[in-house]
């Protein structure tokens, strides 16, 4: 609510995220054109490994074999929706 105005000025729109809100982040929010050098896929796999060390915490983090599960786990929850790339087949980290 304090960048309000701001958003207002900029003719922006303020989003409320809370548990009980309808609106939501997706994290799992995949962006085929996102860049030309790199798979948009590798990319997505680093940031949801990165999202589930931060989440674990910890001085040691995640093992080794607990990155190379989530690794293959986002590879396959992707799979359906690269194959036929539509909005609604997007995967929502609540589903999973």
């Amino acid at each position: 609510a304090e960048y309000g105005p701001l958003v207002e000025h900029l003719h922006g729109q303020v989003v409320k995220i809370s548990p009980t809100s309808t609106d939501y982040l997706n994290p799992m929010d995949l962006n085929l054109n996102y860049s030309d050098d790199e798979n948009p896929l590798s990319l997505k796999s680093d940031f949801i490994l990165s999202l589930c060390e931060l989440i674990v915490g910890g001085k040691d983090g995640l093992m080794p074999v607990e990155k190379t599960i989530i690794d293959r786990c986002v590879r396959s929850v992707y799979r359906e929706y690269l194959s036929d790339p539509r909005p609604e087949k997007m995967p929502i980290l609540g589903r999973y």
